[in-house]
């Protein structure tokens, strides 16, 4: 759905206002991808930016993604109901 604001298009993710949100999924592909693929995804990010269809503050994609990550694993480590919490090691005494 597209809604119109202050002269400009808000459209929904991956450019609306959820883009900051954590994606659990997007570090997994991201491995996956070549220098070239990135510059390339990079690249429809400024386009987006220079098209006011998402904000000029919004961090880059690599950035976007090692957030991601690191909400992920914070979830991980102190979630204890979260599915992956028990594949951690036991926690030891500190020495």
């Amino acid at each position: 759905m597209l809604r119109y604001g202050e002269n400009r298009v808000i459209l929904p993710p991956p450019f609306g206002d959820n883009t900051h949100n954590s994606d659990d999924r997007a570090s997994a592909w991201w491995g996956f991808t070549t220098a070239s693929d990135r510059q390339r995804l990079e690249a429809v990010i400024r386009r987006a930016k220079r098209s006011w269809l998402c904000s000029s503050d919004l961090p880059s994609l690599a950035e976007l993604i090692d957030s991601a990550d690191d909400e992920l694993f914070h979830s991980i480590l102190y979630n204890p109901h979260h599915v992956l919490h028990s594949t951690l090691p036991k926690e030891t005494g500190s020495s």
